[in-house]
């Protein structure tokens, strides 16, 4: 769990609330929208709604495993591995372990992605028609755009803003404690509000 928090510490109602929504929510905010744009209005909220309860079942169920362990073995599971290694071994723990390091380079990845994205979508682009296309769903005629930015086409510059990014992230992965970001998401959520 890390981050310079004390284990041993109780934490509010609303700060376990916000830390569950954050947990929930995550990066995966940022392609809701999409999924939800290609999965219908229906089946989107319906899902989302069924991974919400699967999640927060898988949450209860390693909690309540947890809280087993501890009663009956006397050992303290603070993390998926721990608990992995409690319950099945060693070997299970590693797997858990690796899983979990995938599981946050894809986090990773969709938050580089993103954030390149927003930077080419403000950054000083222009736009020229290029040809006329038979748009295939609806047989309609249209004028396709190729942008430009910095002398370079949509993609490689959105490559360059990744490249330029990536030792930020990196840098402030290297934080001892996420107490000193504090401020700085303070001031995210509410750019993200408004």
């Amino acid at each position: 769990m890390g981050g310079g928090v004390d284990p041993n510490e109780k934490i509010s109602n609303t700060k376990a609330t916000m830390v569950l929504l954050k947990c929930f929510i995550g990066s995966g905010v940022l392609s809701l929208p999409f999924a939800l744009a290609h999965a219908g209005f229906a089946m989107g909220v319906s899902g989302l709604f069924l991974f919400a309860l699967l999640s927060i079942q898988g949450i209860l169920m390693m909690v309540a495993c947890a809280q087993l362990l501890q009663s009956s073995r006397g050992k303290r599971c603070q993390t998926y591995p721990a608990l992995a290694t409690a319950v099945a071994g060693p070997k299970l723990g590693s797997v858990v372990s690796v899983l979990c390091c995938l599981t946050q380079l894809g986090v990773c990845c969709v938050k580089l992605n993103f954030v390149a994205t927003s930077l080419l979508a403000v950054a000083p682009c222009e736009a020229k028609p290029h040809v006329l296309v038979t748009n295939e769903h609806t047989g309609s005629l249209g004028i396709v755009y190729e942008s430009n930015c910095f002398g370079l086409r949509l993609l490689p510059a959105k490559r360059v803003f990744i490249a330029l990014v990536l030792p930020v992230f990196i840098a402030l992965s290297w934080l001892p404690s996420i107490n000193a970001l504090a401020p700085l998401a303070k001031i995210a959520n509410f750019f993200m509000l408004m």
